[in-house]
């Protein structure tokens, strides 16, 4: 076995009762071996802020605490050189993951990025009762070859490990499966595929396809809303808001209700500057939309005085933001935009 020196990073949090190894991973892996326990090797980074989450806010969690008390844990700073290379022997493309082994640092499975702390502690549960691994799935599939659920989670395992290749194929399966999605994944296939393709690979324009047909298909889906927010980030990496705003025309009207797409569409439209009346015509459209569906939400209210402001209605953007302050006080920004939108008129 190859020898690595972890240095834990300096993580400026306390690790609570989190019960972490003091050493490096070959000690920790051999006292795992000696105590009969799994290895659970914790990847962070230090300029990483859901690795701070993770470590800090999620990890000492009583739940997910009882669970680690039953595993040698130890965290691994995935930016130094040593935690460089054992990343690339054990397939880690990035932070945070964390990793359940055995002694012999064969991998039971991963959890990848944050999740609830209730969540967390039912996957560290379920790995290390080898439910709903890898291997387990893989198992139950040959039981069920047509079950697009193990299908889905075979997917998503694959791309946890970013082997988007063998992903792709597994989502594919399941449109072919169940092509009228009787069973409720076709429209989860579809997000993540789209997902994947602009956030992890940075291909927007193949994204754009993906989703397009997904909504096309699925218009009321479950996870419709979702796919054109994935949908209207597409365009915005490819700086485009003319189809934006068309494709919040087209699909906004048989998405099922929830303010989250309309709120996005606002604010991607006033993020890439429109000069259009017409596109900002969309924008203040989408904003009401989402205002009218969850009145109660700050962001809606900051979103509203966003487009507002760009069309000249300083004193709409100011009681806009003057209620964003009013249902969110902590959030600081929303009193500088305040701010300025009297200093402004002062000014003028």
């Amino acid at each position: 076995m190859r020898v690595f020196l972890i240095l834990l990073i300096g993580v400026s949090v306390s690790s609570g009762q989190v019960p972490w190894f003091d050493g490096d991973v070959d000690t920790a892996a051999a006292h795992a071996q000696r105590s009969g326990r799994l290895l659970c090797l914790v990847f962070v980074k230090d300029k990483c802020g859901y690795c701070h989450q993770l470590v800090s806010e999620v990890m000492p969690d009583p739940a997910v605490v009882a669970e680690l008390e039953s595993m040698v844990n130890l965290k691994v700073a995935f930016d130094s050189e040593a935690g460089q290379a054992l990343a690339a022997d054990l397939e880690v493309p990035g932070t945070p993951t964390i990793l359940i082994l055995y002694p012999e640092m064969r991998e039971v499975d991963r959890v990848t990025g944050v999740n609830q702390p209730a969540k967390l502690a039912e996957l560290i549960r379920d790995y290390r009762n080898d439910r709903n691994t890898f291997g387990d799935l893989r198992r139950r599939r040959r039981e069920d070859p047509g079950n697009p659920e193990l299908i889905f989670g075979l997917a998503r395992k694959h791309a946890d490990r970013h082997k988007f290749t063998e992903a792709f194929a597994l989502f594919d399966q399941i449109l072919e499966v169940d092509p009228d999605n009787h069973l409720g994944w076709n429209d989860d296939a579809i997000y993540h595929q789209g997902a994947h393709l602009q956030l992890n690979m940075a291909r927007p324009g193949d994204a754009l396809k993906i989703l397009s047909r997904g909504l096309e298909r699925y218009p009321k889906a479950d996870k419709a809303p979702v796919i054109f927010y994935r949908l209207a980030l597409c365009h915005r990496d490819l700086n485009d808001p003319k189809s934006l705003a068309a494709a919040y025309v087209k699909y906004a009207p048989q998405l099922p209700v929830d303010a989250m797409p309309h709120r996005a569409t606002a604010r991607l439209i006033t993020q890439l500057r429109p000069t259009s009346d017409d596109l900002l015509q969309v924008a203040w459209q989408a904003a009401e939309k989402a205002l009218e569906i969850e009145p109660g939400n700050h962001k809606n209210h900051r979103v509203a005085a966003g487009v507002l402001l760009l069309i000249d209605d300083f004193d709409g953007a100011k009681s806009a933001i003057k209620k964003a302050i009013e249902l969110a006080p902590a959030v600081g920004e929303y009193q500088d935009m305040h701010t300025f939108i009297v200093n402004y008129q002062r000014g003028n």
